[in-house]
């Protein structure tokens, strides 16, 4: 303790300012790394919505081929199938970017593998079927396999696994 009296009021305000700017030094660093890990956890947050949003997107646009193709069996004719077509490229375009999004994570690229598994299946095994039947003037039995279901288990497969990959999200 005598050091620190029987030292100069120079030499005492010399290590109060270095004491004041190690501090100084500290407080920073810690800032810093918590601004860091709050801009990382602030981007992994974004990365999600946008995934949410995109498999939103997804889902509706199978609702709208799912709809343009019930409006054509309802009517009949062609121009009812504009919101399938248009469905089937937002889809396309959807799954596209939800893949880009999760190149990183292979448990959503299967699950995504899935998801589009059952979005063809209920294209080639029952829109394709029903549109080719309807061409072929057999509206009626068009009609009896929309009502038979067909397409049902397909579209709620593929809503339950667009569940999953946003709950896994």
């Amino acid at each position: 303790m005598s050091t620190i009296r029987d030292a100069s009021i120079s030499r005492k305000l010399s290590v109060s300012f270095m004491v004041v700017v190690v501090v100084m030094l500290a407080v920073s660093a810690v800032t810093w790394t918590r601004l860091s890990s709050i801009r990382t956890n602030v981007g992994w947050t974004v990365h999600t919505y946008v995934v949410l949003s995109t498999m939103d997107e997804v889902v509706a646009a199978m609702v709208n081929q799912e709809t343009g193709l019930r409006g054509y069996l309802v009517s009949g004719q062609d121009g009812f199938l504009a919101p399938y077509r248009g469905g089937e490229a937002r889809y396309g375009e959807g799954l596209q970017h939800v893949r880009s999004l999760t190149a990183d994570n292979p448990a959503q690229q299967s699950r995504l593998t899935e998801l589009d598994r059952f979005a063809q299946t209920w294209k080639r095994d029952v829109a394709e079927r029903e549109i080719a039947l309807v061409r072929d003037g057999r509206l009626e039995d068009a009609r009896a396999l929309e009502a038979s279901g067909a397409g049902k288990a397909s579209m709620d497969a593929l809503r339950a696994k667009a569940t999953e990959i946003k709950g896994a999200e």
